[in-house]
């Protein structure tokens, strides 16, 4: 639909994919691990690190609304009525639950004192539940716009939005 020009994103924004994705102008993916210099490592940690964030996202509500384990066999309006709704439940029960809702063991864990990951449980059950995997495509070759996003902001994580941990963490 992006590039149908059917869905429109705001300038200045980006979905963050891994290296199954192709790098556009609209999506970025980490640098290729044969063209790392430092600034890279950055940049791909850093990007890794918001994929991430949406990745625990998805897996507390697939832990918790079963509905997400498999394709929903329903029409697209339904199911974005589905996503809508379980996530007002997720923020809802929250908010109102004690911590029983879910453990934090479920999410990722990034310790920036001692500079380790560790992967929540999701991860696991994700594999067991029946999602697959996507699998890197063959090599393509990004436009030059695509680069140079990606080369911006490389420039702006380790420039304007450099955070005092991010030289030690890629080490």
């Amino acid at each position: 639909m992006i590039e149908q020009n059917k869905l429109h994103i705001p300038e200045n924004f980006v979905f963050g994919g891994d290296e199954a994705f192709p790098l556009k102008s609209y999506l970025m993916r980490p640098y290729p691990r044969r063209e790392l210099n430092t600034d890279c490592k950055i940049f791909n940690h850093r990007l890794s690190r918001a994929r991430r964030t949406v990745e625990n996202a998805f897996g507390i509500l697939v832990s918790r609304f079963r509905v997400f384990e498999k394709p929903i066999a329903t029409s697209v309006p339904t199911a974005v009525k589905i996503v809508k709704t379980a996530c007002a439940s997720h923020n809802w029960l929250q908010t109102r639950s004690d911590s029983n809702y879910f453990s934090l063991g479920i999410i990722d864990k990034e310790d920036l004192e001692h500079y380790t990951f560790t992967p929540g449980s999701w991860r696991e059950e994700s594999k067991s539940n029946g999602l697959i995997q996507l699998q890197p495509l063959s090599p393509r070759f990004p436009d030059r716009s695509a680069r140079e996003l990606r080369n911006y902001y490389c420039n702006y994580f380790n420039g304007v939005l450099a955070v005092p941990w991010q030289n030690e963490i890629i080490r």
